[in-house]
Order: structure tokens, then sequence, then C-alpha cells
């Protein structure tokens, strides 16, 4: 990995999803010096079609999409380096990362690490979710269940939120809770 200097490089983007390779484009436009980090980790990967994502009306798979913007980000001159940041710190001049192939120092620092999905451990889940039973997100899914019958699954303060959103889409939601408050139990409005 190359030695950065605190003057060489304005930003470090941790996470490479659609966040983090679309901020690293815009960066690199605006002619800064950027790196990515990416675990590879991405909940984008999962995605088997995506209708949410701005220019691809018909809908792009998860990995597609984030090829396309890694392809895009490196045109501009973004470095991605597929590792996991474990440190990150204030330092004199910006920033400090650390991971396994060294230290990057920066200017600035920015944190597009995405979440992390629960899966209660279900071999069929990766299946389920190839065949889009299972969706993570309600903002980017929503549209697609529209008039479906829809289970949420979660506790009862996060699925509960994302319950009343999806009402929005289908009068047919049942929110499912995993800390026993009203399991099973059909969301009305």
């Amino acid at each position: 990995m190359p030695g950065f200097a605190p003057s060489d490089l304005d930003a470090l983007i941790i996470g490479g999803g659609p966040a983090g390779l679309t901020c690293a484009i815009y960066l690199a436009r605006y002619r800064r010096k950027v790196v990515v980090v990416d675990s590879r980790e991405s909940r984008a990967a999962l995605i088997p079609a995506t209708h949410n994502y701005p220019g691809f009306a018909d809908g792009i798979a998860g990995p597609k999409l984030l090829e396309a913007l890694a392809a895009q980000a490196k045109t501009y001159g973004v470095e991605i380096i597929a590792d996991r940041v474990t440190v990150l710190q204030l330092a004199r001049s910006g920033f400090e990362a650390t991971c396994s192939q060294g230290t990057i120092t920066a200017k600035r620092a920015v944190l597009a690490s995405g979440l992390i999905d629960r899966d209660l451990g279900n071999p069929d889940l990766q299946q389920a979710i190839g065949y889009g039973l299972v969706r993570y997100c309600p903002i980017c899914d929503g549209f697609e269940a529209t008039d479906l019958r829809i289970g949420v699954l979660g506790s009862a303060n996060d699925a509960g939120t994302k319950a009343l959103f999806l009402r929005t889409y289908s009068r047919y939601v049942t929110l499912l809770t995993l800390d026993g408050n009203g399991c099973g139990e059909p969301l009305s409005r």
C-alpha cells in the first residue's frame, strides 16, 4: 500500500457501498485525492435487483451497481483498497486509520460503513433474499411490496416504525416482534 502523508490525501472514505463510492466520485471530480477502504461486505451486494437507484429504471442487481460505481470512481483516480479499518483516530493534521495493510492518514474521513443486518441464523435466508422474498430496507423496497402481504420482524421500537412506514404501500402489514410485545398482531393505523 502506498504511504500517504497528511498533505497527500484529502479524504479517506471508509465503506465501499453505494454511499461511499458516490462520495468518492464527487470528491474526486472536485479534484480531491481520495482513497476508499472497502471491507467488501456492503449489504447492497445482497440486492437481487434494486429499482430505487437513479438511472436504472428497469432495476440493477446490487453487485452490478457496486461494480459500476467502483469502475466510475477509478476513472477519476480513486484508489479502492480491499481491507477493514480497525481504528480511526484524530491525528495532528486530520485522521489516521489503521487497517491490516498499514496506516492511512488523511485530512478528512467519511464514514460510509453502512448497516449490519441480523439474519437470526436462518440457513435459508440468503436464498430467500435472492428470490426477493426477504428484504432489509423498507425505503429501498417498499414500492416493490405495494399491496402485498408484508411481515416486519425486529424489536418493537425499530420494526414498529418500519411497519408503520410500509403501511403507506400496503394495508397488509403484520408486525412480528422479537421482544415479546404483540407478536403477530396485525398493524392498523
